[in-house]
């Protein structure tokens, strides 16, 4: 880590043991921490301190709890017309891990150890620990809500239904202390943008940053992980694309094979949301 990373992550670690969200420790063994540049972290103009977990994964039992299938959840929304969305502050930050068992989460950066007081992210059972958690939170409300892992979307026929589903929801917050991201809340709403898809008048389909990323694709010179990356995209969207495995089946021989691939443009449809 360069002394320019190390004097970020010790104030980044400083806010975080002010928060209460790590504390010291003292330990034989830790997972490495570093900073992890995404185009993301690009765009917003910040860098993110990650630690690598993988030492650790390998002994950590798989839980079992499904993360729900994005186009599952949208078959539950036909007939709706009042959308409102919320983002859990923080997201796996809002479990707290047991005294005894925070010693698992200790991370290292060179002048200094530390452990998680809450769930950390890396660990390959975090989504299905919280998807768990927060399903059974709000399992009042699943006939009028999709919960993925800390995205929530509130739905309802009408608006008088939708007040006292709002209602509900705040009330379920409030007993459990969530807290909501504020800039990330939208309250009743016709069209709204949930999960990268746009839900308006019966019908969702791709919000513009997917088919942006599948049309702007290069169409030659890929490596691997951009190959890895295309199919990713086409099969979250490939509802919308008629003969997906015209435009899958050449990348995953590629995947094999390792030799160049041509990738062609890839058109979208609108699809309805199921009767």
């Amino acid at each position: 880590m360069s002394p320019s990373d190390l004097k970020l992550a010790n104030e980044e670690c400083n806010e975080l043991l002010r928060q209460g969200l790590i504390e010291h420790t003292s330990s034989h063994w830790a997972c490495q921490a570093f900073y992890f540049e995404k185009r993301s972290e690009l765009l917003r103009g910040k860098k993110r301190l990650v630690v690598d977990y993988k030492p650790l994964n390998l002994f950590l039992k798989d839980d079992k709890f499904p993360v729900p299938r994005p186009n599952v959840l949208f078959s539950q929304l036909p007939g709706v017309t009042i959308f409102s969305k919320f983002d859990l502050k923080g997201a796996f930050w809002q479990i707290g891990i047991h005294l005894d068992e925070r010693y698992k989460t200790v991370f290292c950066l060179p002048n200094a150890q530390y452990q998680w007081t809450v769930l950390p992210f890396g660990l390959k059972t975090a989504a299905s620990l919280f998807q768990k958690a927060v399903t059974r939170i709000f399992h009042p409300l699943l006939h009028s809500a999709l919960i993925y892992i800390d995205d929530i979307l509130l739905f309802s026929p009408d608006e008088t239904s939708h007040i006292l589903l709002l209602q509900q929801f705040h009330d379920i917050v409030n007993q459990y202390g969530i807290m909501l991201s504020e800039k990330k809340s939208i309250v009743g709403k016709s069209e709204i943008e949930f999960l990268g898809m746009h839900i308006a008048n019966g019908q969702y389909r791709p919000g513009p940053h997917l088919a942006v990323r599948l049309l702007d694709f290069p169409d030659s010179d890929l490596s691997v992980h951009q190959v890895q990356q295309f199919l990713v995209i086409v099969n979250y969207v490939r509802d919308f694309i008629p003969h997906v495995s015209h435009y899958t089946f050449t990348p995953q021989i590629f995947l094999r094979s390792s030799k160049s691939v041509l990738l062609l443009g890839v058109p979208l449809t609108l699809r309805p949301l199921p009767n």
